[in-house]
């Protein structure tokens, strides 16, 4: 009787802990993916906009940004960018330039992510390439 007792005690309480266990691992891996998230799906799409890439010969480039095209946009782009304020940053000359392209900053934020995504920076009218990235601030 009394090893029966000790068995069915030891039985539930590892079931106990197991299932304590499992429920922090969800808890811990929903918030991790979250926070992970957070922002630096913005900068990547921000770098792959059609709007803004280069073209060669009629074939766009992936992570390259024509200066000629990368103009401000307006609020049209919420759904894509929310809170946010994207800047392309390149060295032209020893000099640091930077664009703004999109920006939507939000009033009383409560945390805000800054995620890089680098990218070629082209000139046509200099018909020269840049090392630059883009630069997302994302608001929460």
């Amino acid at each position: 009787m009394k090893g029966q007792i000790g068995i069915l005690t030891l039985t539930l309480a590892t079931s106990f802990v197991v299932i304590i266990s499992a429920f922090g691992i969800f808890f811990y891996a929903s918030i991790t993916s979250e926070e992970a998230d957070f922002g630096s799906e913005t900068a990547a799409m921000a770098a792959s906009m059609p709007e803004w890439q280069c073209s060669y010969m009629g074939q766009a480039k992936a992570g390259c940004i024509d200066l000629m095209r990368a103009e401000r946009v307006g609020g049209e782009y919420f759904n894509v960018f929310g809170y946010s304020v994207i800047t392309l940053e390149y060295v032209r000359d020893a000099e640091l330039v930077a664009e703004p392209l999109y920006e939507n900053k939000k009033q009383g934020f409560k945390e805000k992510r800054v995620h890089f995504f680098p990218v070629s920076v082209y000139d046509a009218a200099s018909e020269s390439f840049f090392a630059g990235n883009i630069r997302a601030e994302v608001y929460r």
